[in-house]
């Protein structure tokens, strides 16, 4: 882990790995995904990393969590919070038959949100 050019990077908040410790964590992401969809059923799903306003409405991380996100004016949405934003919302505003139940969906995504709760830090801080 490289603390010091993560800060420089993008602020205090954040972690930099390289080499066993990057390839360790794609590992583990590889484990957890192939684990779940090859053993429990699920089926993997990339989703956009973008989320427009009634997604993260019908997820319920608005209108509550809104000052955590950060938004995109130019579309009148957001960057995903997290991967049960879209997950969520895959089937909104459909009528699923019994036959279709139940359904199981896993993803990795980036997850965009201020975290308030991070020792007390601020980006760039």
């Amino acid at each position: 882990m490289d603390f010091e050019r993560a800060a420089k990077l993008s602020g205090s908040m954040f972690d930099l790995l390289k080499g066993p410790g990057a390839r360790l964590r794609r590992a583990l992401i590889d484990f957890m995904l192939d684990l779940h969809t090859g053993e429990h059923g699920y089926t993997e799903v990339w989703p956009p990393t973008i989320a427009l306003r009634q997604t993260l409405v019908a997820s319920g991380h608005l209108p509550k969590f809104e000052a955590d996100q950060f938004y995109l004016p130019q579309v009148d949405g957001f960057l995903i919070p997290t991967a049960e934003s879209p997950l969520a919302n895959l089937h909104r505003d459909e009528i699923l038959s019994a036959e279709q139940l139940p359904l199981y969906y896993t993803a990795h995504t980036p997850c965009f949100r201020y975290e308030k709760v991070s020792a007390a830090k601020s980006p760039g801080g």
